[in-house]
This record gives structure tokens, C-alpha cells and sequence, in this order.
């Protein structure tokens, strides 16, 4: 399993180039879908492929929905800016020790657009855009190894609603020496059809590395090569100042290159605290000349 990971990480990289380079920026819909989903893997420049163990796996990693005890319930509050909010609530059930599954929501919702004829003059009319994606995901331990697979109905509507379908794919590794790695293919699917043409999903094959130096303390990174941009780093890091077995106080750091944006919108912070069953995330994103954004998580075990 070993050897057949790292050969797919190759294949994947070695025939990635051709497609992910500053020719293809901006060539692809469903934007929405590469919106980070939780505070913790915000935080931390969403270098997450490797670290997620809730519901927000579902998003990140669907391999990764194994490592969910029992039950997870994962909900995040988003206001990127103040005409649009970002939302994602999900739930992880892991069957028993080999198996888990999960199902979640994505919703982007925008102020309402007010109509107007070719004279610039209003109709009266009025539409509500939003981005909606409905997410099912499975998990399967292979002996120390994980795979996982999401697949999810994507809906979009300006002024017409508009739909397509999509998956996700994800291979956990078990912890090699502290090291744990893993891969993903986000995006897998038909075309998002318009009336006068089509465009591609947003396509991105990702490779995590996580580095669990002791109890309190990780680093974790992501090597990401999506079809609509050029390849990008993001790396994080978490060190919890308090680990009391009902109660956990994390620091959160992380760095992100793909942001185009100008001024300190490159890095992000955070903080989380877990008490017995439940946490409660924060996340503060600079966003430069738009302004600074701010994500809240709650996540329930049972």
C-alpha cells in the first residue's frame, strides 16, 4: 500500500504540469468549492489534507472520515464580506472500526441582485444568488491505510439554477516516524453548463505532509496543483498551551501562497478551545485592501 501511494503521487505530479500553469487562471466555475470549511484547517493556511478528524473530512479528505470517534457534528459560520456569508454543517458516523460515512452541506449565499432592462433601468424584479453543494462521503481503513471517496451535487444560480455532479477522492497514510501523509483529487466531474457554453470545475490534486513533533505540537503542509491556477504551498502549525484531559486551549498558525491578494493576506491565525465533548474554533483572515474576515466552528462528539 505504501509503494502504491507514492507511485500515484508521482503519476499524478508528473502528468499535472501541462494543465496547472497561469494559462488556465480563471478558467473554471463553482469558485465556491475551493472555499477553506472550518476554522481549525483555516487557521492553518488549510494545510489539512493530513490532520482533519471530523466531519469537515468530508471537505478535506474523505479518507479521513475513519479517524472520526464515533460521531462528529461540524458546523461553520463564514462572513468573507458584508454581501456574502459562507456556511457548512455536516455529520460523521464511523460504523465500526474499518468503516464511516458522513454527509454535509456547502452554502454561499449573496445579497439579492435587483433586476434592470438594457436601459440600466430597474424591472422590479429581483434574484437570489447562492452556490449549494450537498456532500456524501465513505471511508475505508485497509489495514493501516485509508481511502475515502465524497461525491456531491453542485447547484448555482444567478438567474437561473443550474446543476452538476462531482466527487472527491482521498488516501490517508498510517504515521511513519511522527510523518503522516496523505493525497487528494478534489473535483472530479461533468462541466457546470451555462446557456451559452459550458466551463470545468475547479480541478486540484493535493499531496499533505504532517509532522506530529509531540502531543501538543504539529505541522502540517500541503503541495497543491490546481487546473485553474498555478501550483501552491500551504503550511500550518498548531501547539495546544493547555492539555488537560476535559479541557484544550490551541494556538493556530498557517501560511497560504495562493492568494493573489496584496498586503498580509498570505498567512491567517487562530485559536481553539475543546471542552470534554465539544470545541469552539476561530480563525482571522486577512484579506488586504477587501478587508479582514473572521470563520467560527463549532464541532460536537458523541
Amino acid at each position: 500500500m505504501k509503494r502504491m501511494f507514492f507511485l500515484l503521487v508521482f503519476v499524478f505530479i508528473n502528468n499535472s504540469f501541462s494543465y496547472f500553469n497561469k494559462e488556465n487562471i480563471a478558467t473554471s466555475s463553482g469558485q465556491f468549492l475551493k472555499l477553506g470549511i472550518g476554522s481549525r484547517a483555516t487557521a492553518m493556511g488549510e494545510a489539512s489534507s493530513v490532520i482533519v478528524n471530523d466531519a469537515t473530512s468530508l471537505y478535506w479528505n474523505p479518507a479521513n472520515l475513519t479517524n472520526i470517534n464515533n460521531n462528529s457534528i461540524s458546523f461553520m459560520y463564514y462572513s468573507l464580506f458584508t454581501d456574502i456569508d459562507y456556511q457548512f454543517l455536516g455529520y460523521g458516523h464511523k460504523v465500526d472500526k474499518n468503516i464511516s460515512y458522513g454527509f454535509g452541506i456547502q452554502y454561499l449565499l449573496m445579497d439579492s441582485i435587483k433586476h434592470t432592462d438594457d436601459d440600466g433601468i430597474e424591472t422590479g424584479e429581483t434574484s437570489n444568488p447562492y452556490d449549494l453543494a450537498v456532500l456524501f462521503g465513505f471511508g475505508y481503513k485497509l489495514s493501516d491505510w485509508s481511502v475515502g471517496v465524497t461525491g456531491k451535487e453542485i447547484s448555482s444560480r444567478i438567474l437561473n439554477k443550474i446543476n452538476t455532479f462531482a466527487f472527491d477522492f482521498g488516501i490517508l497514510s498510517p504515521v511513519f516516524n511522527k510523518f503522516q501523509f496523505a493525497g487528494v483529487i478534489q473535483n472530479v466531474g461533468s462541466k457546470i453548463r451555462f446557456d451559452k457554453g459550458s466551463d470545468k470545475l475547479p480541478l486540484n490534486i493535493k499531496g499533505g505532509i504532517a509532522f506530529y513533533i509531540n502531543e501538543k505540537f504539529i505541522l502540517s503542509s500541503d503541495f497543491c496543483f490546481p487546473i485553474d491556477n498555478t501550483p501552491y504551498f500551504a503550511g500550518g502549525l498548531e501547539y495546544k498551551i493547555l492539555s488537560e484531559s476535559n479541557l484544550q486551549v490551541s494556538l493556530r498558525g498557517g501560511y497560504n501562497s495562493k492568494s493573489s491578494i496584496s498586503g498580509f493576506s498570505d498567512f491567517s491565525f487562530g485559536t481553539g478551545i475543546s471542552i470534554k465533548d465539544l470545541s469552539i474554533d476561530y480563525s482571522f483572515l486577512p484579506k488586504g485592501d477587501l478587508g479582514n474576515t473572521n470563520t467560527f466552528s463549532l464541532n460536537l462528539r458523541f
